[in-house]
């Protein structure tokens, strides 16, 4: 190999080192750390309230999208809310629960999973069409 070509590879190579490495971390941008004093307890069910978080939102985003898309009554509204407002309650109530049992926070992600199972059914089973 002669000089020329071992250079020009060596020059590629440096370069392509320093561009695979990941600059510090500014202090500033790392969020809040937790104070070793402070430490904030975790909800003993925050796996099980984050799948009912997950469920409740893809809920309330396919009754807003079935409704904009024309999938869903415009009528049935009121009543898809109120079931929003339950299961958003529900949750709430859960979430300040501390002893919130294993079972009974699986009671909520079924229920929760069954509405949202429930309106896709309904969209794509029988989408709303208004009468012409």
């Amino acid at each position: 190999m002669n000089k020329l070509t071992l250079l020009a590879l060596s020059t590629l190579l440096a370069s392509g080192l320093l561009l695979a490495q990941t600059p510090a971390q500014n202090p500033a941008s790392a969020g809040p750390v937790a104070n070793p004093g402070q430490a904030s307890e975790r909800h003993p069910q925050a796996g099980c309230l984050a799948a009912i978080f997950r469920e409740r939102r893809d809920y309330a985003g396919a009754v807003d999208q079935g409704l904009k898309s024309g999938l869903l009554d415009p009528n049935s509204r009121p009543a898809l809310e109120k079931i929003l407002a339950e299961i958003t309650t529900l949750e709430a109530a859960a979430r300040a629960d501390r002893n919130l049992s294993a079972d009974e926070c699986k009671g909520l992600y079924k229920r929760v999973v069954a509405e949202n199972s429930g309106i896709q059914m309904t969209m794509r089973a029988r989408p709303y069409t208004k009468a012409k």
